[in-house]
């Protein structure tokens, strides 16, 4: 009878214990459910210090509800910096960990960026995050808030439950008066054990998350150089005319876009000249120079500058203006008179060449034929 007893009490406990369970798995279906929910509710704005976000949506002071010291919600935080010395955010951050009651739980750093997971203590959340702002440009902050009170008080009285029950086992099987008892009481409290193992992990886990906030920091590197704009096409000179006073050339956009082009007249390195014409898309514009120097060598130099852009490479071209009548004139002369001094070289020249010839004949040749004619007779 005593035997029949046990095992109905067994039986009993198996039953109780598969209905925790079972309510055990329903809870972290539910828990998983409320966890996807929850992360729908991120709100990327500015958050007040003074403000939190609970399970509902709606946005309301602290001291508007008094009763949230008592639930149990986990805080997590979103937090996106830019900075030309990550490396000095970083540093600063570190250095602050111990004040805030916080500690870096995982980290990736490369070149660029710096990838963070912190936790710190709930109560100093929004003065931690306050303070890393300061620290460098905030690109987007977002906090989220899961009120897991009614999970939390689930598993405390599963807990309750079960460790009543694991209490009775033990005492079943200090009374127990068979090999088979013992072993199915035994099987039982296996079962419960697992059970108050599994709850324990969920709540301390719990008051893990719900002790300490989590933030998600990431700080990448900006650079501090300006943006480097596209550089404009260069333009070309297409047609060119040339006076003895004046220069007028065409200057042709090779660019699809609108364009100021600019023109540079040189000479001798000292600038004479500057231009500038707005133009449109694949077209020219022409430049007139006048008052320049006749028979003189200028040079052009032409670029372009489009709107966001670099102005252009420079296009280079020399141009030797014509002479005037007066310098044709007197070059000719000089040229007549260089002609007449050539000829008097040339004779001279040729005089020198022909001279010994003529000293040997004059010494030598005549004397010599005017004695032999002599003596011939």
């Amino acid at each position: 009878m005593k035997k029949l007893l046990v095992l109905m009490l067994v039986l009993g406990l198996s039953l109780s214990i598969g209905a925790c369970t079972k309510e055990v798995e329903k809870i972290v279906e539910v828990e998983k459910e409320v966890e996807v929910e929850s992360s729908v509710e991120t709100v990327y704005v500015e958050v007040p210090s003074e403000t939190i976000s609970i399970e509902s949506g709606k946005v309301e002071e602290v001291s508007d509800i008094p009763a949230l010291e008592n639930r149990k919600i986990i805080y997590t935080s979103n937090l996106v910096l830019e900075s030309t010395e990550p490396d000095n955010v970083y540093t600063n951050l570190v250095n602050k960990l111990a004040l805030y009651d916080a500690y870096i739980e995982q980290e990736t750093i490369t070149e660029k960026r710096f990838t963070l997971k912190i936790r710190v203590r709930s109560e100093n959340l929004i003065d931690f995050v306050n303070d890393i702002k300061t620290d460098g440009e905030v690109i987007s902050y977002s906090k989220t808030s899961q009120d897991v009170t009614t999970k939390y008080s689930t598993f405390e009285s599963r807990k309750e439950a079960l460790e009543a029950e694991h209490k009775r086992i033990l005492e079943l099987i200090e009374v127990a008066d068979s090999v088979e008892s013992i072993i199915a009481l035994e099987a039982v409290r296996v079962e419960v054990e697992a059970d108050l193992n599994y709850i324990g992990s969920q709540l301390s886990n719990y008051d893990s998350l719900i002790d300490y906030s989590t933030i998600n920091l990431t700080i990448n590197l900006v650079s501090d150089e300006p943006e480097q704009l596209p550089k404009t096409e260069r333009p070309n000179i297409i047609d060119l005319e040339i006076g003895t006073k004046s220069i007028t050339f065409s200057v042709y956009n090779e660019s699809k876009n609108a364009a100021t082009l600019y023109a540079k007249i040189k000479l001798n390195g000292e600038l004479v000249e500057e231009l500038e014409e707005d133009t449109h898309g694949s077209s020219y514009v022409s430049f007139t120079v006048d008052n320049l120097e006749s028979d003189e060598v200028y040079s052009i130099e032409v670029y372009g500058l489009e709107s966001d852009h670099t102005e252009s490479n420079k296009y280079y071209k020399d141009v030797h203006t014509k002479k005037t009548f007066l310098i044709k004139s007197t070059d000719l002369f000089d040229a007549s008179i260089n002609s007449v001094v050539s000829v008097v070289e040339f004779l001279v020249l040729g005089i020198i060449v022909i001279g010994p010839y003529l000293l040997i004949l004059g010494v030598i040749y005549l004397p010599v034929r005017f004695i032999y004619k002599r003596f011939r007779k």
